[in-house]
C-alpha cells in the first residue's frame, strides 16, 4: 500500500508540474495584450489545483506514516513559475 500511495503523490507532483508548463506556454503563445490577463486567470485557476494537490499529497503521506514533507521540487517549481521565471 505504501508503494502505491507513493506513486499516486509522485503522480500528482508530476500532474502539477505539467500544468504550471502547460500555463506558461499557453501565455507565451497567447498574443501580447492578452499576456497579464490570462496570467491573472491561470494564476487564480492553478492556485486552487496546487492547493487540492497540496492537501492531498499531505492526507497520503499522513497514510503512510512516515512523516516525510511534501516533495521541494513542487515547491520549487511554483516559485519559478509565479516568479515569472
Amino acid at each position: 500500500m505504501n508503494y502505491a500511495i507513493r506513486e499516486i503523490t509522485e503522480a500528482l507532483d508530476q500532474q502539477m508540474e505539467l500544468s504550471f508548463f502547460m500555463a506558461s506556454k499557453l501565455i507565451e503563445l497567447s498574443p501580447p495584450s492578452e499576456h497579464k490577463r490570462l496570467k491573472k486567470e491561470l494564476h487564480t485557476r492553478l492556485s486552487v489545483l496546487r492547493e487540492r494537490t497540496l492537501k492531498a499529497t499531505y492526507a497520503l503521506d499522513i497514510l503512510t506514516s512516515d512523516r516525510k514533507p511534501v516533495r521541494t521540487t513542487l515547491f520549487s517549481a511554483l516559485k519559478k513559475w509565479f516568479s515569472g521565471g
